[in-house]
């Protein structure tokens, strides 16, 4: 038997005599065992790290793409941001970020666009907001036009929010809104049981319900947005003209940096039409989609 607080660890001096092996002996095996796991660790890490064929994540890229940005080295910063958006292509920040190499390198219309694309792709993102608020006086505007009631409300409200975002709250209303008519349903049932007066239908149920309306009004909203296609003007200046041809007449100029939303394609050109209602046809290597379902370019 062993008295309670026996220590219970073996020696190597107890395992010695167990193998019939000399304490030293045993020790010094011990200690080479582990010197040749601690060489193996450390050769299998540095030939993980050194790798030539090892594959840097997207991550790596991002913040590779950051420290080439910081150098001033734009094409090293483009070809890790693109590489990274290769990899992963859900990553506002990186596409934010490439706007910021494309617009410092001097392709203002390109970094604009990506700009609009990151805000797309999360909306309400304040890097993307705040650098598209900068560089609207940063360019020339195509037209004093005014954009109309819909475009206003659009960059005001709808650039802000997700459509998941409004589901979410449209969901939490009715569901609150249910609540409380069943609770009025319950209340009006017990007085007409014990034969008092009904209740009054609820003042915050008209809120909840008005609310309601609101937030399924603003979803079709969002969604009807969600299906424009929009393009962002790439070249310094570029004609919209009457029909699809190089020798069509002029109907106005676009700068580099608008936005455009597109209609129609016909050979090598995009019909689109300016906020304000003017429509003409330029040509589809001007553009660049933004904010938009379409994959071609």
């Amino acid at each position: 038997m062993r008295y309670r607080g026996e220590s219970t660890r073996q020696t190597p001096a107890y395992y010695s005599k167990k193998l019939q092996i000399p304490a030293s002996s045993l020790h010094s095996y011990l200690m080479r065992f582990l010197r040749l796991l601690l060489l193996v660790f450390t050769v299998t890490m540095l030939w993980a790290v050194t790798s030539p064929g090892q594959p840097k994540s997207p991550a790596q890229l991002y913040q590779d793409g950051g420290v080439a940005f910081r150098k001033e080295d734009w094409a090293a910063a483009r070809a890790a941001l693109e590489q990274s958006l290769a990899m992963d292509p859900d990553r506002p920040a990186a596409v934010y970020n490439l706007g910021l190499v494309e617009f410092r390198s001097g392709k203002k219309g390109l970094g604009i666009a990506l700009w609009r694309k990151a805000l797309a792709m999360s909306p309400g993102f304040a890097p993307a907001e705040a650098a598209l608020a900068w560089a609207n006086n940063q360019i020339p505007r195509s037209m004093n036009l005014d954009p109309g009631v819909w475009e206003n409300f659009r960059d005001a409200v709808l650039v802000r929010i997700s459509l998941i975002e409004i589901l979410s709250i449209a969901l939490m209303v009715f569901a609150f809104s249910v609540y409380l008519f069943l609770r009025y349903v319950g209340a009006r049932r017990r007085a007409v049981l014990d034969e008092r007066p009904t209740p009054p239908f609820p003042t915050v149920a008209w809120f909840f319900a008005l609310l309601l309306i609101c937030a399924i009004a603003l979803s079709a909203a969002k969604t009807y947005d969600l299906m424009i296609d929009r393009a962002t003007v790439l070249t310094a200046r570029v004609p919209a003209r009457t029909t699809p041809d190089a020798e069509a007449t002029t109907l106005f100029d676009l700068f580099e940096g608008a936005e455009v939303i597109v209609r129609q394609s016909q050979g090598d050109w995009w019909q689109i039409s300016v906020p304000g209602g003017l429509t003409g046809w330029v040509q589809k290597d001007a553009l660049f989609f933004s904010s938009s379902r379409r994959t071609e370019q």
